[in-house]
This record gives C-alpha cells, structure tokens and sequence, in this order.
C-alpha cells in the first residue's frame, strides 16, 4: 500500500525514527511493490540530480530519463509550460543555467548536450560533445561550459556557438564538474575520488574524504546478556553528486563501504550479514552508509541515518540546511525518501547527522532535489513522473506516461535494513569495493551489466545457479528483504539481463590494440583457453588458488578497477605483473611493450 505525502509525513517523526533503529521489528520496515510488470523498453537504472531551478525562481527545468524526456515547469503558477521529446536512448541527465535563460542539458545516452531556453520551452539545439558525458557547469566570468566525461576528459565549450577550447585527460569515471572561485572541481564515479583544475589547466593529486570508523554492539544468542563491541571501519566510495556551497567552496554526497570484516548477524532473528531492522544501538545499521563531506574540513563527516541509496543533494541558498533524495525508501512506509538536515549537523566529529527537519514526503521515488532562491524545497519523482513541493505538499504532474518495472522497483529498495541492491551496484554496475567476508572470502562486488542471464550460475564461487537461487541467498538472507515471488524474481532478472555493456573505453582498434590482439588469441598466454567466444569467458567455475572461481567476462573490462576476484589489481597492468602468476595472468610469455599491447586491447572489448 502506497502511503499519502501526509501520511509519510508523520510516519517519518524522530520518535519512528527511534523505533525503527532501537526497537521490535514493525511491518512498516518491510518494502511493498506495486504490480508485477515488466517494460518492454527497460527503465535506465537511478542516476539523480536531474532538477534544476533557475537563478530567478521563475522556472524548474527537470530531465527524465525514463521517458527520454525535458520539462519545464512554471514555478509561480505550478504548471508544466513545455514537453520536450528527444531521441529514444537520449537519458538526459545534469543539466546547468547559464546566461539569458539557456539550460545545458547533459545527454548522456547520445554523447551531446541539448540547450533549451527555460523562459518558454524551446529546444534550440543538440551539440555533440564527447563520449559518455556525465557532469556539466557554467562558468560565467569566461562564458564556457565544462563537461565531465565518463572516459577521463574534460572539455571546455564556448556556451554560445559549442566550440570545444580545451580538452584535459584527467581520469577514468569522471562524474561532476563544479566551479569553485578560478578553479575546476572534478569528482570520479566509484571511487569518490576530488581533483583540482587550474585556470592554467593543471590538475592536482587526487583528495578523498575521509575513512569512518564507529564501534557498535552486536547481539547473538550466545551473547545475549553481555553485547560484544565491534570497531567498524568505513571507506568512501560512489561518489552520487558533488555540489557547490553557497558562499564557496564544494561538498560531496558519497557512500561509504565497510572494510573491516563483515561479521554475522547483529541478533538472531532480525539482521543479517549486510544490515539490520531492529536492535541497532549506534547510527549505523548497514554496511553501505550515505553521507556529505564538505571538502576541505579534516576528519571524517558524520553518517546520516536512514539516508539508503542517496543519489542526490541540494543545500538552501542560506547554507543552513541540506537535502538529499534517498531513492530506495518509496516502498517502505516507515522511511523518509525525502531528507533535511541542518548542515551544522554535518561537521566532521559528530557521531551521525541526527539533525533532521520533517518536512512533507513526496509519494514517488525520488530522484533529485533542489531549492528555489527563495528557500523553498522542490523534488522530483520518478515514478510516477511529478515535481513535489515539500513547503505544502502541493504536486506537478509531468507524464501520464507509466515506466513502473518491478525488477528496476526492487533492485532500487530499501530492503528494510536501510541497503539497496543498487547499494554496491550502483547504475546497475559495481561499486569497486572489496568485501572482506572472512580471512579465505576477500571478494570485490561483481559487475551486473552485459546480459547476467548468460552468467549462470552466479557469484565468483558459481554456487547459485539460478537467480531464484541468488535471491534468495542476498535479497532474503544477507539483506534481510521479504522473500521474494516467482513472477518478482524473474522480473529482476528481465530487468537485469537487458541492462547494457558501456561503450569501450578505447573507442578504436588502433596500432596497438590490433598486435594486443593478435597477442591475446595466440597461444602464448592461453587466454582463450577461459576467455573465448563472444562474451570472452568460458562462463566454467575452475579452481585456482585451491578455489572455485567463476571466470568473469572481458566485456567492459576497462571499466571494472579494481581487478581480480580479491581486487589485488590496481589497473590492468598490475593484473599481469604483481597480481599474475604463472597459472593466470602472469607475464612469463609477453615482455613489457607486449603487456602494453595487451592492456590496449582489453580496452576495446
């Protein structure tokens, strides 16, 4: 049953809150899913930060990406003034205000950015601008946009007539751009990683946000009357959004990923090995966490309780306050999707961001969040497609179109112990994190894009041979999740095996990556010997190391850092050096400039 804003409102009060953390199990923490349907054309998996509000507060510009889609919304009168279509597979993604009322949309399906003038609607014009675009800025002194692009550039754009004026390489996974005074603030995707650019165009080294430690209880039955204290270590990963703050500076919405081993359950009967729904003595429940590090401040920021699968943040004009739109909550009642903290309650020190103003909750899952010059808070709503206005609860409808899939549903929800699959697999992906499960279990979160159907059975061990199987084993037991029927497990699977490969990150076969190739299908090393066909693995589970390991697929290879079962593998090249050995991967056969070849190859796939 789906909960009314009003409702949400009130089941979201600090003394739910407390409940929910620290007492008995309610079925409000449970995720309810609306009909059982698949669509024919899937829905792209949550990206957020796809709400803008122009500098004036007259107008909200909102991507859809599920609908290929560009609407802008008349924010006095609360009505939509424009429906822009644009080309199947566009996903509009960020988008940027930059003079007389341009909007720079990023197209992150078609390599381009799309201009609209906010001030009545109209498309003006589509530019190419690089492959796999993920962030966009404006910077106003010189006029240019800056675009950040998946595959490491940075390219500078005349925002009037799109002409590219400087292009830097900086790194792989790029995410957002911001402008911060006469520099260029850079973020990567999975490793939440921060680098400065120079006017000059100089880049600096990169800068992380600190790790998070905490010490919690855990109950078992055979500690039951005397709770053993764990220390629980945290490193950041996905970084969601980065985002300017008023009066300078940048800050970062990130997740953060537990690297001490994860033990069993925290009780016997209403946690499991990833988070729980009752029992928690300390703020965090879950071995992913969202949080928001305002660079430049030592020390590590605060989690903020209940933020599961945060995609997208906004502070208000003053600074005072932070939104985030957490995109896992809409199927479980108990559960804000829409969050306010103080943004006092952010600084480096506190035990958890426990600052929290209830505001109306949206009735969708939400996506992106924004303020107007004004103060007043605004969300987008995916599904269905709406812009919310949290000060009255008042709604803006934008599609009647349905994109409801129940597979893209549970992949992106809370599963009542505040983790979401999407949690370590965001955009259907890999987090790049390695899991420490046990001393003979150090396992780096598996890709899920390319056709997982084919992947069977799954998990590095190939111990689950079907996704029933696999359901149950994480959804239900490791996520503490509702089990999961029938028709529901295989609208997951529909709508995981159909989420698509990215584009190689060399995009040619060039000199080098046609002798790696010859390489690669000589017999020298004997890579075809688990990595022939079309998927490049022979999809066998062998044994190696003294374990039963599922060979992996080359496809998109390039995109998949760390490397290895066990992540040994900084880049590409270390999985033939350091982390090879004679049995598998080593370079006993090819000399360096043979390796180089190699590696180049690998990134066509």
């Amino acid at each position: 049953m789906k909960a009314t804003p009003s409702r949400r409102a009130a089941l979201s009060s600090l003394s739910l809150v407390i409940l929910a953390q620290c007492g008995a199990p309610t079925p409000l923490n449970v995720p309810r899913f609306g009909p059982t349907e698949s669509q024919a054309i899937p829905p792209p998996p949550v990206s957020g930060g796809t709400l803008l509000v122009t500098r004036d507060g007259a107008r909200a510009v909102l991507s859809d990406p599920d609908r290929d889609r560009i609407y802008v919304v008349d924010l006095r009168s609360r009505a939509k003034i424009a429906d822009i279509a644009l080309d199947a597979g566009s996903e509009p993604g960020r988008l940027v205000e930059g003079e007389q009322g341009l909007v720079f949309v990023v197209l992150r399906g078609v390599d381009a950015i799309q201009v609209v003038d906010a001030r009545d609607g109209r498309a003006i014009a589509t530019r190419a601008v690089c492959a796999a675009p993920r962030g966009v800025a404006y910077e106003a002194q010189r006029g240019q946009l800056h675009v950040a692009c998946a595959g490491g550039e940075l390219r500078s754009i005349h925002a009037g007539t799109g002409s590219t004026l400087r292009s830097i390489t900086v790194a792989r996974d790029l995410r957002d751009v911001v402008v911060d005074g006469d520099e260029l603030v850079v973020s990567t995707f999975r490793s939440a990683e921060v680098r400065r650019v120079s006017s000059a165009g100089l880049v600096s080294a990169p800068v992380a946000p600190a790790h998070f430690t905490q010490s919690q209880q855990r109950v078992t039955s055979s500690s039951a009357s005397s709770p053993t204290t764990v220390e629980q270590r945290f490193e950041p990963n996905v970084a969601w959004r980065l985002l300017a703050k008023p009066g300078g500076g940048v800050s970062l919405l990130h997740q953060r990923a537990q690297v001490t081993p994860v033990t069993l359950p925290m009780t016997t009967t209403t946690a499991s090995y990833y988070g729980t729904t009752a029992a928690c003595a300390s703020c965090s429940c879950s071995v992913v966490h969202g949080t928001v590090t305002q660079l430049g401040r030592e020390g590590a920021a605060p989690l903020v309780p209940m933020a599961t699968l945060a995609v997208d943040a906004a502070y208000s004009p003053d600074g005072t306050r932070i939104a985030l739109a957490s995109a896992a909550n809409h199927t479980v009642a108990l559960y804000p999707s829409l969050l306010v903290l103080r943004a006092s309650a952010l600084t480096p020190g506190r035990e958890c961001a426990s600052e929290r103003i209830t505001v109306a909750q949206p009735s969708g899952q939400t996506v992106a969040v924004a303020f107007s010059p004004t103060g007043t808070l605004l969300a987008q709503t995916r599904e269905p497609a709406a812009l919310f206005f949290a000060d009255d609860g008042a709604t803006v409808a934008l599609s009647a179109e349905r994109r409801h899939d129940t597979g893209h549903e549970i992949f992106h929800s809370n599963s009542g112990s505040f983790v979401a699959c999407a949690s370590c697999h965001p955009e259907g992906a890999d987090d790049g994190h390695v899991w420490n499960f046990s001393a003979a279990e150090i396992r780096r979160t598996q890709n899920l894009r390319g056709g997982v159907a084919a992947s069977a059975p799954y998990h590095w061990a190939g111990d689950l041979p079907t996704m029933n199987a696999l359901a149950a084993r994480v959804f239900l037991g490791r996520m503490s999740g509702p089990r999961l029927e029938q028709p529901q497990v295989a609208a997951l699977e529909r709508w995981l095996d159909r989420l698509p490969l990215p584009a190689p990150a060399r995009a040619t076969m060039d000199e080098p990556a046609s002798r790696g190739r010859a390489l690669f299908m000589s017999p020298r090393g004997g890579c075809l010997e688990c990595h022939g066909g079309e998927r490049f693995t022979s999809n066998e589970t062998v044994s190696l190391r003294n374990e039963r390991l599922q060979v992996p697929s080359l496809r998109g290879v390039a995109w998949r850092a760390p490397y290895r079962f066990d992540g040994c593998a900084k880049t590409l090249e270390e999985r033939f050096t350091r982390c090879g050995d004679a049995r598998h991967g080593g370079n006993s056969s090819f000399v360096a400039n043979e390796l180089s070849d190699l590696v180049a190859y690998l990134e066509t796939l």
